[in-house]
């Protein structure tokens, strides 16, 4: 995936793209960041049971595992793993 360097006074307000590239790279510095902070390793699934709560508060196990597409073992699994 290609980057742009540009700075922010560089991109266009009216461009998208550009815009979306300059935050997926915010995003992706940010979460190696927090990664790197972390003392084991977070997988996907991790960031994406958080994310959910992060979004919709405090959730059932059940409701966590549909929103994130994943059968409810593997849910009880990682959210005990992340407790």
């Amino acid at each position: 995936m290609y980057f742009s360097c540009m700075s922010q006074t560089s991109i266009q307000r009216d461009d998208p793209i550009s815009l979306v590239e300059q935050e997926f790279g915010k995003f992706v510095v940010n979460l190696e960041r927090a990664k790197n902070r972390a003392n084991s390793r977070i997988d996907r699934i991790a960031l994406m049971v958080l994310g959910t709560l992060d979004h919709r508060g405090p959730s059932r196990l059940t409701t966590i595992a549909e929103c994130v597409g994943f059968d409810p073992s593997t849910m009880s699994r990682q959210v005990a793993d992340l407790e």
